[in-house]
């Protein structure tokens, strides 16, 4: 989109990305530890894989909520059913944050 600041000053901005797009999230996809995937609905966030179960860890049939703070993750749980589809659960978690004598030692993690 391109914006017009409140307090006109003659010129126009415009947004753009940084990154390159990530896919969108599909039902079934073959995931590895690293891929990134995007909402089917953009909020500004991409979602890494940090870690994956099972002999052919996949996204489950429904898409995530997913999480819009930064740190917080969610983990899709696809389940093979005995006619061959896929259950999905799924949680959210804020990310860990250190103790306070950790965080007096280090600082602000």
């Amino acid at each position: 989109d391109v914006r017009i600041p409140t307090a006109a000053n003659g010129l126009l901005y415009k947004a753009e990305r940084l990154d390159p797009a990530s896919p969108v999230w599909e039902a079934g996809v073959t995931r590895q530890v690293g891929d990134r995937v995007e909402p089917t609905t953009y909020n500004g966030f991409y979602y890494e894989v940090t870690a994956v179960e099972g002999d052919a860890p996949s996204s489950g049939a429904v898409e995530p909520t997913w999480p819009v703070e930064e740190g917080e993750t969610v983990t899709e749980d696809a389940t093979d059913t005995d006619d061959g589809t896929f259950e999905t659960a799924e949680t959210t978690e804020a990310a860990a944050v250190p103790d306070q004598s950790v965080q007096d030692r280090y600082g602000d993690v």
